[in-house]
């Protein structure tokens, strides 16, 4: 039965065994070299090139980073400078303004003054007047009576 599949199917190594063997080899040499050896190459370049992006990604985010932090800092000082100009300015319009009020009851106070004293020279000058005439007014009343 052995024999008989030996002769089938050729079981035993023949003269092409060592040829195929050595065109194997042959071809496995040239496909390293051709194909395997420039795509190990092209994707060790790509992982050089990934991790060099990647580095300089992280670099970037960093500067990102500092440079919000800054952005950051310059806008507290500015607010903090606002926010003293505007203190400082309202407290020199309240100033005026306390000035500018203390200017005006002064005046008020002047006004009334000089109102108050034409008042009663008013009044003064209305007395001698009302004096004057209740006097004629008496003496025409006696005369009447008297006549």
């Amino acid at each position: 039965m052995i024999a008989v599949a030996n002769e089938m199917f050729k079981l035993t190594p023949d003269w092409t065994l060592p040829v195929q063997t050595a065109i194997f080899v042959l071809a496995v040499f040239a496909l390293s070299y051709l194909v395997f050896s420039p795509i190990r190459r092209i994707i060790e370049r790509r992982r050089e090139f990934t991790t060099e992006a990647k580095r300089e990604a992280e670099t970037l985010v960093a500067e990102a980073g500092q440079l919000d932090e800054g952005r950051r800092e310059v806008l507290a000082m500015a607010l903090t400078e606002a926010q003293a100009e505007r203190a400082k300015r309202l407290a020199e319009a309240h100033r005026v303004a306390d000035s500018t009020v203390a200017a005006a009851r002064e005046s008020s106070r002047d006004i009334i003054s000089e109102a108050a004293k034409g008042a009663e020279a008013t009044r003064a000058s209305l007395d001698i007047e009302a004096g004057g005439c209740a006097e004629e007014i008496a003496e025409a009343m006696a005369e009447r009576i008297a006549h």
